[in-house]
């Protein structure tokens, strides 16, 4: 039995990771430096963007709290919905 984990294959334009890298400017854990690295090389290498399981989890957790309005509404732009769908579409298919 392999244990071995097949990257999530997320068809994010750059304009999509650029804005996701804008969310965390500032990030304090490792792990999410990490990602933020990641992401970045995704713009410059050209390759489609490839991330863990978790990594796509943590990804969507951003968006999350980015869609989070004031007083708990949901305060999304067209961009944020379509990086949601994605994710979740590329959850599901891994």
């Amino acid at each position: 039995m392999s244990t071995e984990v097949s990257p999530v294959i997320v068809p994010l334009t750059n304009r999509e990771i650029k804005y996701i890298i804008s969310w965390k400017s500032e990030s304090f854990w490792p792990d999410e430096m990490r990602l933020v690295a990641k992401l970045k090389r995704a713009l410059t290498s050209g390759e489609p963007l490839q991330l863990s399981r978790l990594q796509t989890q943590l990804v969507y957790g951003w968006v999350e709290e980015q869609m989070d309005g004031p007083y708990g509404r949901a305060a999304s732009n067209i961009e944020e919905r379509t990086i949601a769908e994605k994710l979740i579409n590329a959850l599901a298919t891994s």
